[in-house]
């Protein structure tokens, strides 16, 4: 490792050049230690950690990018890259950030990483491996809370690429990714693996604009993706296969929310969960399968248009104040309902394929329907006379108390 000397920065500034001070520090050829580097390190600095294994550190200095020796090499689920982990940089205790603008990328580890507790804004934490780690706050944590308390300690984050692997927790609100009270983060491309609790969880009501998309969770213990975080989510392109409790769980305060194009299979109870407080929430284009109830709605009002829901114990459920419009669903091979409103409210539920032409049934509304049953106070007339994909759409259509 090379710095420009007191003469060459003179003569650079003399001259009216930009003089740049970033430099590629080697590990452990230049310093035998992560934290070593990171304390000699300045803003712009690259550290390249060769295979091998090191202990933790806490990388205070904003704008310093760590490479491990897999530097931006996916495992795509593997716990493996090259022949094992003779060909990783393996860190042996917990990782800290507490600066802005740190990379962390290319890893392996069985420790927490820990971003926040004071202020780390636009960190990036990537094509790393966490395998079994003690995740009571996340294997990959964003402590947007600080004293006070204070919020958006984290924002802007990325959490991308990364495979994460049985993740154990104390309780329920540890797991593989866990993000609390930040803005604008983005958690995309990563495989959860067999989290003891959660796979991926955001909490506080406070943080917007988050965005989770395109990653891969199997085999949670309790819920494989809830965001409890603030209004305009982002939550699509997910693959959730396998749940104890609920798949998608979203909660307070993520108004204006989207659900979309996500595959959601082999759930305990509802594949997407929308509770009280969870105000405009868009579902869109998801397919739900093998579940215990495809959408379950509770106190909040809900769009649910272009789903595919089938082979679940129930399709959609509504409780208690909830509202909605279900427009061209595809419901249909569900056990008991394709759709029970135990709200006491008409529902809009037209434009919607039963699995039958002859429409959903309805003991009295419509007793010859041979498609998925709905409860009373739904709306169900015209319905598609086969699935909503299907061209040309035909429609069914009955006149009932129910067509407005």
């Amino acid at each position: 490792m090379k710095r420009c000397s007191i003469a060459t920065a003179i003569l650079v500034v003399v001259l009216g050049a930009t003089a740049s001070w970033a430099d590629v520090i080697h590990v452990p050829a230049d310093y035998t230690t992560i934290q070593a580097a990171l304390n000699a390190a300045i803003s712009g600095d690259i550290i390249v950690v060769a295979a091998g294994t090191y202990a933790g550190f806490t990388a205070a200095t904003p704008s310093v990018e760590l490479r491990g020796a897999q530097y931006n090499i996916d495992p795509n689920g593997a716990l493996y890259r090259g022949t094992g982990d003779v060909d990783e940089s393996v860190i042996t205790s917990t990782i800290m950030i507490t600066a802005d603008y740190v990379t962390v990328n290319g890893f392996k580890t069985s420790y927490p990483i820990n971003v926040g507790y004071d202020h780390a804004w636009h960190v990036n934490i990537s094509y790393n491996i966490s395998q079994d780690a003690d995740g009571h706050w996340g294997a990959i944590h964003l402590h947007g809370v600080a004293a006070g308390p204070i919020y958006n300690q984290c924002d802007f984050a990325y959490i991308g690429y990364n495979t994460i692997s049985g993740t154990t927790s104390p309780d329920w609100q540890g797991g593989g990714i866990w993000t609390v009270g930040n803005d604008d983060v983005t958690i995309e491309h990563n495989h959860v693996l067999n989290s003891k609790y959660m796979g991926i969880i955001a909490l506080n009501h406070v943080g917007a604009r988050n965005h989770i998309l395109h990653n891969t969770v199997t085999g949670s213990g309790h819920t494989p993706i809830r965001f409890w975080g603030g209004s305009e989510a982002d939550i699509s392109y997910n693959v959730v296969d396998g749940a104890v409790y609920d798949g998608l769980w979203v909660d307070q305060a993520a108004d204006n929310s989207t659900v979309s194009y996500n595959e959601i299979s082999n759930v305990t109870y509802a594949a997407v969960a929308l509770r009280t407080g969870a105000a405009g929430v868009n579902v869109h284009n998801n397919t739900i399968t093998t579940s215990g109830t495809g959408i379950e709605v509770r106190g909040t009002n809900v769009t649910a248009t272009d789903n595919c829901i089938h082979h679940n114990l129930d399709g959609i459920v509504l409780h208690d104040t909830a509202t909605g419009v279900f427009h061209d669903n595809d419901i249909h091979d569900n056990t008991y309902w394709g759709l029970n409103n135990n709200t006491g409210v008409l529902v809009d539920a037209e434009n919607n394929w039963w699995g039958h032409s002859t429409g959903p049934y309805h003991p009295t509304v419509n007793p010859s329907g041979l498609g998925n049953p709905v409860s009373d106070d739904v709306d169900f007339s015209p319905w598609t006379t086969g699935p909503t994909g299907a061209e040309p759409t035909t429609w069914g259509h009955i006149k009932s108390l129910f067509n407005r």
